[in-house]
C-alpha cells in the first residue's frame, strides 16, 4: 500500500532467503510467488531489484543451497517464465534461463 512496500517486501524476502533455515527459505519463495501473482502491477514494477534477483540466482543454482530450495526455485523459475512480456517482470522471467 505504501510507496516503499515493494522495496521492503523484496528486502524481507531476500533476508529470509539468505539467513533463514530451509523451511523459511521455501516459505519465502511461496510468499514471493503469491505476491508476483496477486499484488498488482505497482508491486510487479518495483520489487525485482538486483540484490533480490542475485539471491534468487544463488538459491536456484548454488551447490550450497539445500536441494529442496533449489527444487522450489526451479519450479518457480519455470512458472515465472510466462511473465517475459509483463512490464517489470522481464528480469524475473529470465531466471529460468539461468537455472
Amino acid at each position: 500500500l505504501q510507496a516503499s512496500g515493494p522495496t521492503e517486501a523484496a528486502r524481507a524476502i531476500r533476508k529470509k532467503l539468505k539467513y533463514g533455515n530451509v523451511h523459511r527459505q521455501v516459505r519465502a519463495l511461496v510468499l514471493l510467488d503469491g505476491l508476483i501473482q496477486n499484488a498488482g502491477s505497482g508491486f510487479q514494477r518495483g520489487f525485482a531489484d538486483e540484490p533480490l534477483l542475485e539471491r534468487l540466482r544463488v538459491c536456484g543454482t548454488s551447490d550450497l543451497s539445500d536441494p529442496a530450495v533449489r527444487k522450489k526455485c526451479t519450479e518457480l523459475f519455470r512458472e515465472w517464465s510466462q511473465y517475459a512480456s509483463t512490464p517489470g517482470l522481464e528480469r524475473i522471467a529470465r531466471l529460468y534461463k539461468v537455472s
